[in-house]
């Protein structure tokens, strides 16, 4: 069996925050967008889309209908669309994620590799997860600001808020332990990537 090793990115990130995740290689843009949720440790509040903008493709959920780009002519459901039938010839996408505050996920596929679990994998990473409603990269940064001076008048508020929404030290473990328990592709193998 193949699988697919991808580095996902957030853009603006400085030091770039990454993580790099191997895939099975029959695994459809949804599985793979819980993959993404899952890997950065939030908790899909909100909508998302994949884009080839080369292609003028966009690959969508089918309850986000109105997001169109103007660089997109044409769009498709990520249900059933395999990641494996666009990444081959186009390994440079992003994933627009959260679009109120434009959170980023620049995708690069990296090579095909022999893989032969039905559950993807965190293999490396880079930078701790993020609280997705912080107001997007620049907000995250005013956060770490905040939190880096006990001094500041909403020091211990924005201490405690921060950790219910999940900022945290990156747990390679768990977060693997959850990729592979989870319903969308654990241990059952390659479902259509939604939770029963």
């Amino acid at each position: 069996m193949k699988g697919y090793q991808l580095k996902i990115t957030i853009k603006g990130s400085k030091p770039p925050i990454w993580r790099r995740v191997v895939v099975p290689e029959q695994f459809t843009f949804c599985q793979l967008h819980q993959v993404i949720q899952e890997a950065f440790g939030w908790y899909d509040y909100h909508l998302h889309v994949f884009e080839f903008k080369k292609l003028g493709l966009l690959i969508r959920d089918p309850g986000e209908e109105y997001y169109l780009m103007e660089s997109c002519s044409c769009d498709v459901l990520e249900e059933g669309t395999q990641v494996g039938t666009l990444i081959m010839e186009n390994p440079r996408f992003i994933s627009p994620y959260d679009f109120g505050v434009a959170w980023e996920h620049q995708i690069l596929m990296e090579k095909e590799v022999e893989y032969e679990y039905s559950y993807p994998q965190v293999l490396k990473y880079k930078g701790d997860n993020i609280p997705e409603d912080c107001g997007g990269i620049g907000g995250y940064y005013d956060l770490l600001d905040q939190l880096a001076d006990p001094e500041a008048e909403e020091h211990d508020l924005m201490e405690e808020w921060a950790s219910r929404q999940g900022m945290e030290e990156y747990d390679l473990d768990k977060v693997n332990a959850n990729l592979k328990a989870h319903p969308a592709f654990g241990q059952g193998g390659a479902g259509d990537g939604r939770e029963n």
